[in-house]
């Protein structure tokens, strides 16, 4: 069941289950902070998820990895234009399909 007017994740069920690894794992954590394209050459991501990942630099701690990762996803779509609101891309979702 739905909770109405609950906020839809931004990141991945991948994306969660990689900041979970690395909260548990420290070694796989500094990774990630120092060299995420390494960190991350085993897992299967979408395209989207990959690019946004890799692309954090110089975070100092997972928690701001991770909320920079956030606004990322948040601010650029898989096309690399700034993003429209969940609600807009659903919108438009429905328009093409009735077209």
């Amino acid at each position: 069941m739905a909770i109405p007017n609950a906020p839809v994740p931004v990141l991945s069920d991948d994306l969660h289950a990689i900041i979970g690894f690395a909260i548990v794992d420290r070694s796989f954590q500094e990774l990630l902070l120092t060299n995420p394209r390494s960190a991350l050459a085993g897992f299967d991501l979408s395209p989207r998820d990959r690019k946004a990942a890799v692309a954090i630099h110089g975070a100092a701690s997972l928690a701001e990895y991770a909320v920079r990762l956030e606004q990322r996803l948040t601010s650029i779509d898989s096309r690399g234009r700034m993003a429209l609101t969940t609600e807009k891309r659903e919108d438009e979702g429905r328009v093409r399909a009735a077209s």
